[in-house]
């Protein structure tokens, strides 16, 4: 059986995928997803993102919105794949099409800062399969 990561105090830590094609942006993400507990997983092109996603069923997707791509195919396929992952899109651009940003659970300006990323990245998780599931897991474990 598999063992899923956990953090230092024992609680099983989300896995988040983040699909970039910047690497800066997505080296700093990488960084403060990591060290906030979660285990994070990296695609740098949209192939990858779906395998990845296929092999693994993150909790969550942090996806980089381009201006000029369309990015509703992709997130539509990771909704089959993980129907419950909370999908979070970013851009650097103002643009974004709204048929494209309504396809997320939220949005956020590239760049923001760990304060505002994390606490909606947390918010997402509790109100997807992550905070249902996992904490009815865990109540049944600590009654073993």
């Amino acid at each position: 059986m598999v063992q899923e990561p956990r953090n230092s105090w024992g609680y099983l830590c989300p896995t988040v995928l983040c699909l970039d094609d910047f690497t800066c942006g997505l080296a700093h993400a990488t960084q403060v997803l990591r060290e906030n507990g979660y285990q994070v997983l990296v695609a740098d092109n949209n192939s990858a993102a779906l395998k990845i996603a296929a092999e693994t069923r993150p909790d969550a997707v942090l996806l980089n919105c381009h201006r000029d791509s369309d990015n509703s195919g992709l997130v539509t396929a990771l909704r089959i794949l993980q129907p419950y992952a909370a999908v979070l899109m970013f851009s650097g651009y103002c643009g974004v099409p709204c048929h494209q940003l309504q396809l997320a659970d939220a949005c956020l300006q590239k760049g923001e800062t760990p304060e505002t990323l994390l606490p909606l990245l947390r918010a997402l998780l509790c109100q997807s399969r992550y905070g249902l599931c996992r904490s009815l897991a865990a109540s049944v474990v600590s009654w073993k």
